[in-house]
């Protein structure tokens, strides 16, 4: 089993080099700061590698989990802060990002987020004073807080004109989700429909003005069930409101903002029901082509969430996880779960055993054990990340069909070149074989879809992580490239036998224009 320190070293290299590689090539000039943290990430690996190797994946780790993870984790948690309208913990958040990653390459920077906050509470005077000192620098966060001036007047049409005569500002997702909002403010639905349809990967925020634009309700009560559910319920009622508005129920949408108006105490949204109040009777509507983009824009966002991991229905996934766990214990209670007498006794994968004393029972108990806890916790993890979302698209019984052979078949090729006499492997346990057989079947599922901008996207991550896990593979002795790529491979013809065999409907496999 290999170490901490090697693992670490590993994934802080690669991560970094990942970045640098995407970086390059988007070549946008706000990505500098992460540019320079990777870099940094690098240098310190590379100099412990060749300095102390007993604890470069220590150091390297440390650096990598400061400069590169915790800074992306705090932009995550700022995004679900100001979902949620809770300006001031994102304002926290900003100050200790900018502590570990003080270039100015992010749009959230505490004083823009500050202005928010006031504006929120009704002082707008204050809010737009400190705006205007901010958007004087020449950085994502001016360009940001221009935007948002814009913004709280209400001034949706002179943000486009600005988008329009500053088209680098549209790399800045801050901006560009206040730029999607004033096309369908303006009644430029359509080009609204166009943009977000570009993207493979449609974030839940982006789709929700479509759908509120274009007059899809129940469409968008879904939305607000499932991943805009911290958004705060007012601004949920404006929105549908919205959406009645341009269903063509007048009525109900201005009795839902009247009401909504009397009640709330954000003064931005006060503002904002007025406006739309006021326009009521002039909501702009789909063209024919609009609305069939719209079909088929849906029919992608849907696919999309079926494979989200967030998803609901994932009981085989968990089953297994404590199945391991209770293996695990089991391993623990009869001598521990290094101990090799222990592993023998209860299954391990000892492919002379399986050759010559027949015991082909190994070749599936040992995808249910694990060597030591840090073996359990990668597996069990990866399990949990990659699982939910397969399950939910192929079914409970069938995830477990494919897990168990997409296993078997990790074994099996381990057996098999140990037959002709092409690996030296003598005991082998862990789910890592059955959990690149999860990858494998997502994509003899998605090879089906290739051709479409969702499924080729999301083809093209499975094989990164696969060329990923195979370079550490062969980077690391105690780790058994065969078993990861047997299984993978099992994994990619049971996908492609169910996608034949119509065992998963193209509605919810990866159904795209």
């Amino acid at each position: 089993m290999t170490d901490l320190n090697h693992i670490l070293l590993f994934i802080a290299a690669a991560s970094a080099l990942i970045l640098l590689g995407r970086i390059i090539w988007l070549r946008n000039p706000r990505n500098h700061g992460w540019k320079i943290a990777a870099i940094i990430v690098l240098f310190v690996c590379g100099l412990g590698w060749f300095l102390a190797r007993e604890v470069a994946g220590y150091v390297g780790g440390v650096f990598w989990a400061l400069l590169l993870v915790l800074p992306s984790v705090a932009e995550r948690w700022i995004d679900e802060a100001l979902l949620a309208l809770r300006f001031e913990r994102a304002r926290r958040i900003a100050i200790v990002r900018r502590t570990f990653h003080p270039w100015d390459d992010s749009p959230y920077r505490a004083s823009v987020l500050c202005a928010l906050e006031l504006a929120s509470k009704g002082r707008l005077d204050l809010a737009l004073d400190r705006l205007a000192t901010e958007r004087q620098a020449d950085s994502p966060a001016g360009r940001f807080a221009m935007a948002l001036t814009f913004s709280l007047t209400e001034n949706w049409e002179g943000l486009l004109q600005w988008c329009r005569g500053q088209p680098r500002v549209l790399t800045n997702p801050a901006i560009y989700t206040l730029y999607l909002r004033a096309l369908g403010e303006t009644g430029m639905v359509d080009k609204l429909v166009y943009e977000v349809s570009n993207h493979s990967e449609i974030p839940a925020s982006y789709l929700a003005l479509v759908l509120a634009f274009s007059g899809k309700e129940s469409f968008l009560v879904s939305q607000f069930a499932g991943p805009l559910r911290r958004m705060p319920r007012e601004r949920q009622e404006f929105w549908l409101a919205t959406a009645e508005l341009a269903e063509g129920r007048r009525e109900t949408a201005c009795a839902r903002l009247a009401q909504l108006h009397a009640k709330t105490g954000d003064a931005v949204l006060r503002r904002s029901i007025d406006r739309r109040m006021a326009a009521a009777d002039q909501v702009a509507q789909l063209s024919p082509s609009g609305k069939s983009l719209l079909d088929r824009l849906l029919a992608t966002s849907s696919s999309a969430q079926d494979w989200s991991p967030d998803a609901a229905s994932k009981p085989m996934v968990w089953a297994l996880i404590l199945l391991n766990l209770a293996m695990f214990g089991v391993e623990i209670l009869f001598g521990g779960a290094t101990n090799d007498r222990t592993l023998h006794q209860l299954g391990a994968l000892e492919p002379d055993a399986v050759i010559f004393g027949h015991e082909y029972w190994r070749l599936l108990t040992a995808l249910f054990l694990h060597y030591g806890v840090l073996h359990l916790a990668f597996n069990l993890y990866a399990l949990y990340l990659l699982g939910p979302g397969l399950e939910r698209i192929v079914g409970a019984f069938r995830f477990l069909l494919g897990y168990i052979i997409a296993g078997l078949g990790s074994s099996a090729l381990v057996v098999i070149l140990r037959v002709l006499d092409l690996t030296d492997a003598d005991k082998l346990v862990g789910a890592s074989g059955s959990v690149m057989g999860v990858i494998g079947i997502s994509a003899g599922l998605l090879l089906r879809h290739r051709q479409t901008p969702l499924g080729g996207r999301r083809l093209r991550k499975i094989m990164l992580i696969v060329i990923l896990q195979t370079i550490f593979d062969l980077s690391t002795p105690q780790v058994s490239l065969a078993a990861h790529l047997g299984g993978f491979m099992t994994g990619v013809a049971v996908g492609l036998f169910f996608a034949r065999a119509g065992s998963v409907g193209c509605g919810n496999c990866a159904a795209s224009p």
